[in-house]
């Protein structure tokens, strides 16, 4: 039988990965983690998170693993608001709970609204900068959204700070492991659903200006894709939202 100060010495000698996400600094962590030949595993499946995007599921576990270490170090966890900007389908937008509140964050302008959100993955990225968030939402296919959620030290794996020095990329990215329903804040950007439905339009030689019927009609059916006909005709109304179509599609509705 081994004695205790056998299995000591084992244990500093070949530290688990959670002995190392207790490791005082980041560096310190990733200059042990470099010459442990037990954990390659979850060496390469940082690597492939932060520098590839293929398939994830031959490495998510890894992940997960290091995300649900216990009493990890302050810079190998994070707590606090988190955001992830996705495309989400239209009927996952007209099941939101639209609180009737806008708020303008940047550029653009943002419906406010409580939902659920469940991933499909069992780790995923977020950040604590909105409009990092907002640079991954940009696309006119389906909603373009922000989603807010509460992090905590003991589902997350990394700091903001300490994802910059093993990516490199300034995304200040946070990755949260679970993937159970949970509530969330959600900011519906329509601000530039009506900019790139203006662009979309002008640029294709659309109507004129002054067509204000065919506008509204037009309006009416992009709003449609949030809620329903009394959700439409408030926003139709809403002075911001009046505001920004005057400025990008040059016409009063």
């Amino acid at each position: 039988m081994k004695s205790f100060k056998k299995h000591l010495a084992e244990a500093i000698a070949n530290p688990s990965i959670c002995d190392l996400l207790k490791l005082p600094t980041a560096k310190a962590f990733i200059e042990r983690l470099e010459i442990s030949k037990d954990l390659k595993a979850y060496r390469n499946a940082l690597n492939l998170w932060f520098y590839q995007s293929g398939d994830t599921k031959r490495f998510m576990g890894k992940i997960v693993e290091m995300g649900m270490c216990p009493n990890k170090a302050k810079w190998a966890s994070w707590s606090g608001k988190g955001y992830r900007g996705l495309t989400k389908p239209k009927k996952w937008a007209k099941k939101l709970q639209y609180t009737g509140e806008t708020v303008v964050k940047g550029e653009y302008l943002y419906l406010v609204a409580n939902g659920i959100y469940q991933s499909r993955y069992t780790a995923q990225s977020w950040t604590n900068d909105f409009e990092v968030a907002v640079s991954f939402a940009n696309s006119d296919r389906d909603i373009p959204v922000v989603i807010e959620i509460e992090l905590t030290r003991e589902n997350t794996l990394f700091s903001p700070e300490s994802s910059v020095a093993f990516s490199g990329f300034g995304e200040s990215e946070i990755i949260r492991v679970g993937n159970k329903p949970t509530k969330v804040k959600v900011y519906v950007n329509i601000g530039f659903m009506i900019r790139f439905f203006c662009y979309r339009i002008l640029s294709n030689g659309g109507t004129k200006p002054e067509q204000t019927s065919w506008w509204t009609k037009q309006f009416e059916g992009l709003f449609s894709q949030l809620g329903d006909e009394k959700f439409v005709k408030d926003l139709m109304a809403n002075p911001k939202i009046k505001a920004i179509i005057k400025r990008e599609a040059k016409v009063s509705i």
